[in-house]
């Protein structure tokens, strides 16, 4: 994370870019919401989506410190898509979860 860090800083695009492919590989974050927050920092999309989705998908709902960490718009998207993936796993249409991941977009 510290080489992604620098190479952001200084805006060297070919360092960070293999660092976001090592961590990546590594599967180094402890949660959902650290993917979320490092994908925001250092604009990598597919962390941010990856942490949604495992939020959405997870059994237990977002809880008050990951809410209180996100902005209110992505938490509202966040709870409203997990509902809509939650509801869609219990009716007879199967809805996926990339589906509702449409409600963050």
């Amino acid at each position: 994370m510290a080489l992604l860090r620098v190479s952001s800083k200084f805006l060297m695009d070919n360092i960070s870019t293999k660092a976001i492919k090592i961590l990546d590989e590594q599967k180094q974050f402890p949660s959902s919401l650290e993917k979320i927050q490092y994908g925001h920092k250092f604009n990598v999309k597919p962390w941010i989506r990856e942490g949604f989705l495992e939020i959405i998908m997870r059994p237990e709902p977002l809880n008050e410190e990951e809410a209180s960490a996100l902005e209110l718009k992505e938490a509202l998207r966040c709870v409203a898509a997990r509902e809509k993936y939650i509801r869609s796993t219990t009716s007879p249409r199967t809805l996926n979860a990339n589906e509702s991941m449409n409600t963050l977009s």
